[in-house]
């Protein structure tokens, strides 16, 4: 009930881009899912279903003021047997080296400090 809230909250903000957090997974995969098809734009860049596949895109890209940016999220530390998620430091350093390629600002969402290396 509270998932379904705060989902609705998330879509009357019209946001461009949401990070699932651990507590939006209270709800489940399924219940994102149909949020997702209702138009909420959840990213995540490490959470997986148990087969290795991606629940949701890593980020998503914008256009502002001729900039290209690039939303990324990342869903902290949880544990279920439905779902995976991968450590967000070693995700999001892979990941931050090919956005800078193609985006010219990146945001981060998450709810939790991640070190990131420099190399």
């Amino acid at each position: 009930i509270i998932a379904t809230a705060v989902a609705e909250i998330y879509s009357l903000l019209e946001l461009d881009a949401v990070a699932v957090g651990v507590n939006d997974l209270s709800g489940g995969l399924d219940f994102l899912q149909e949020t997702e098809n209702r138009g909420l734009p959840w990213v995540s860049a490490n959470l997986y279903r148990n087969d290795g596949t991606p629940v949701f895109p890593p980020y998503i890209t914008k256009t502002f003021e001729g900039l290209s940016v690039a939303i990324v999220g990342i869903t902290g530390p949880s544990h279920s047997s439905d779902f995976i998620i991968k450590d967000g430091a070693e995700v999001i350093t892979d990941l931050l080296h090919a956005l800078a390629q193609v985006a010219d600002l990146i945001v981060l969402l998450c709810a939790m400090i991640i070190g990131i290396s420099k190399t």
